[in-house]
């Protein structure tokens, strides 16, 4: 990797060598305004061992062979957030999703350096990652007709209702040749 690319890594994920690693801590800071009250020594005990823990389920999901199974893969990663953030009411599955999504986000964007990097990201790794959701895909999600019955991501709680977004989505998608995860770049 050239030099170039080694600055737009750092101003990408920071000084964190571990693309993995730093693509967690990146996605943290997409939702961590809705966390409130996190800066006890307690609750952030709980945070590093929630990055730890997606860190290594994101290991697991692209050491995978085959990418099938995604939605299996993300509702036990996002209820392994929240066990992790046990006792703590804000951190919801709205909080999971975009953390999750979000760090998909991150390494999709990598993905064409993951040779240089060490670490492989097959973009069929990425075909099946939901979309983020956050106040401008929700409404961009309400524009092309599906309906949004939560008041703001960060509240949703009900994980069934995120997978019928979700469903929604791919349908959409779908319909125009791209993933989910591509459409969030072109809601965005």
């Amino acid at each position: 990797m050239n030099e170039r690319n080694k600055f737009l890594m750092f101003v990408y994920l920071g000084e964190e060598e571990d693309e993995v690693k730093g693509a967690v801590k990146r996605a943290y800071r997409d939702f961590q305004r809705v966390m409130g009250g996190i800066g006890s020594a307690e609750n952030k005990r709980m945070k590093a061992a929630a990055q730890e823990y997606l860190t290594a389920r994101l290991r697991v999901y692209f050491a995978q062979k085959s990418f099938g199974a995604f939605d299996e893969w993300h509702r036990e990663t996002a209820d392994g957030l929240k066990k992790c953030f046990c006792g703590f009411p804000r951190f919801t599955y709205g909080c999971a999703q975009k953390w999750i999504n979000m760090a998909f986000k991150y390494l999709y964007c990598l993905a064409d350096f993951s040779p240089q990097l060490g670490f492989q990201m097959p973009l069929e790794a990425f075909s099946r990652c939901h979309l983020p959701i956050d106040r401008r895909t929700a409404r961009c999600a309400k524009e092309n007709g599906i309906e949004i019955s939560f008041s703001a991501w960060s509240r949703l709680d009900d994980y069934d209702e995120y997978m019928r977004l979700q469903s929604a989505v791919r349908e959409i998608g779908k319909a125009e040749g791209r993933s989910a995860l591509d459409l969030d770049f072109q809601w965005w």
